[in-house]
């Protein structure tokens, strides 16, 4: 595998896509889509036309008391 094609794979694992993020927080694809809407929910960025979360921000978002436990 070429270094390209690496990191890729390594800016892929970075970001979560909501359903993934769902998994971590407990929440619902549609509930994290209530809270993008409301501002609530953890920093989240289009690419494209696709809703993707940074791991680093949805950590935070976690630790800062934004999801249940």
């Amino acid at each position: 595998m070429g270094a390209a094609a690496r990191g890729r794979s390594d800016i892929q694992a970075e970001y979560l896509t909501p359903e993934q993020v769902a998994k971590l927080t407990g929440f619902s694809p549609k509930a994290l889509e209530s809270r993008r809407y409301k501002g609530t929910g953890p920093k989240c960025h289009r690419i494209g036309r696709r809703v993707r979360y940074h791991i680093d921000d949805v950590r935070a978002w976690i630790e800062s008391g934004g999801a249940p436990r």
